[in-house]
C-alpha cells in the first residue's frame, strides 16, 4: 500500500492503475473472473493510502508484498490499525503466491468476503451469493 499525500489530485491513482504489475494483472484478472459480485477495484485511495485491491461491498481490502520499497512493521502496523479503524480487514499475500498459488489465494478472500457478509446479515452469506466462478 502506497502512501498518497492529498485525496482529490487523481494522476497517482491513475499512474497506478496504468502501470500494474504482472502479478497485480493476474490477481485483477482472477477476481474480476471468480469473485465478480465482490467488484474488486484496484488502486483505491483511502487517505492518506492506497488500497492495492478493495472490495467496498465486504470493507476488504487485499495487498500484494512485494517489489515495493521494504517498509517497517511498525509502519505496516500503524497503517494496517489506521485502515481496520475505518472499519475495514485488510489480507496481505507475498507477491509470489500469485504465481505459486493464484487459486488458494481467490479461495482465501472468498472465504472473508463470506465471512464478511454473515457477520453483517446479509442473506447472500454462501460462496455462491458471491458469484464464485471456478475455471
Amino acid at each position: 500500500m502506497q502512501v498518497c499525500e492529498t485525496m482529490p489530485d487523481p494522476t497517482p491513482t491513475r499512474d497506478l492503475r496504468r502501470q500494474p504489475t504482472g502479478a497485480e494483472r493476474r490477481l485483477f484478472h482472477a477476481l474480476g473472473h471468480d469473485l465478480p459480485a465482490a467488484r474488486f477495484r484496484r488502486q483505491v485511495p483511502v487517505t492518506p493510502y492506497y488500497a492495492g485491491f478493495m472490495s467496498f461491498a465486504h470493507r476488504l481490502i487485499v495487498e500484494l508484498d512485494g517489489e515495493q520499497p521494504v517498509r517497517s512493521m511498525a509502519d505496516t502496523a500503524r497503517r494496517t490499525a489506521f485502515l481496520e479503524r475505518k472499519g475495514y480487514r485488510l489480507l496481505r499475500f507475498p507477491e509470489a503466491d500469485v504465481t505459486r498459488n493464484l487459486s488458494g489465494m481467490v479461495d482465501a478472500i472468498a472465504v472473508h468476503c463470506t465471512s464478511a457478509q454473515r457477520a453483517s446479515g446479509s442473506p447472500r452469506g454462501s460462496a455462491a451469493g458471491l458469484g464464485v466462478r471456478r475455471r
